[in-house]
């Protein structure tokens, strides 16, 4: 089973989204990530470090609601427990997930 944890809350401001997460997991700076998009562009979760025994999926929604990804660049703040991204390519509006 993948390592995993839930999305605590999701801010979208200055292009980029802030996501919380119950916890951060050894992941801390920039990494590689894959957004998991539902079919209206929502975000339901990432999964961070897809190659890495670091690995971590984040979600705020359910799995089953995933209908696309798109590779980016995160950034995890071990401190803050949370991961920041560029919110292009991300439909707009508050998460219907959190």
């Amino acid at each position: 089973m993948l390592p995993e944890t839930r999305g605590t809350s999701y801010a979208r401001a200055d292009g980029s989204i802030t996501v919380k997460l119950e916890r951060a997991g050894e992941l801390d700076g920039s990494v590689g990530a894959q957004l998991l998009l539902d079919a209206k562009g929502h975000v339901v979760g990432l999964d961070l470090e897809v190659d890495s025994p670091r690995r971590l999926v984040v979600m705020l929604g359910p799995h089953e609601a995933v209908a696309s990804t798109k590779n980016v660049t995160a950034t995890v703040s071990r401190a803050d427990a949370s991961v920041r991204f560029s919110a292009s390519g991300v439909t707009d509006g508050p998460s219907p997930y959190v």
